[in-house]
């Protein structure tokens, strides 16, 4: 599936909803940019977001999208404590300098 700009926003916007209790996300192979992550970032960042596991497995969001979800998982109110980042097309050394305060049960990558 091809969610990019457009589903990452009306994504985000459900994630942010009061009524939204999803907890678990799955977007493998989505086709997903970095540029697409802005807005789930974003959102998981929200205080409304209930998510604690995210795979963005086999999607090319590279160095930058890989730092756009450590800066979001560093905030206050982030709940994610799994994250799937295989086949992300991100350099090792990304991994090596995005240290979170805010522990996660398991990386993937």
């Amino acid at each position: 599936n091809n969610i990019c700009a457009e589903g990452a926003r009306c994504l985000a916007a459900v994630l942010q909803s009061d009524q939204c209790s999803l907890t678990d996300l799955v977007l493998r192979d989505c086709e997903l940019r970095a540029e697409c992550l802005r807005p789930i970032a974003t959102a998981i960042e929200s205080s409304k977001c209930l998510l604690t596991n995210l795979n963005l497995s086999e999607n090319r969001i590279g160095d930058e999208g890989v730092r756009l979800i450590a800066t979001a998982i560093e905030s206050g109110h982030c709940l994610l404590r799994h994250l799937s980042l295989h086949c992300a097309f991100a350099t090792p050394e990304t991994f090596h300098g995005t240290s979170s305060q805010r522990p996660l049960f398991s990386l993937f990558v």
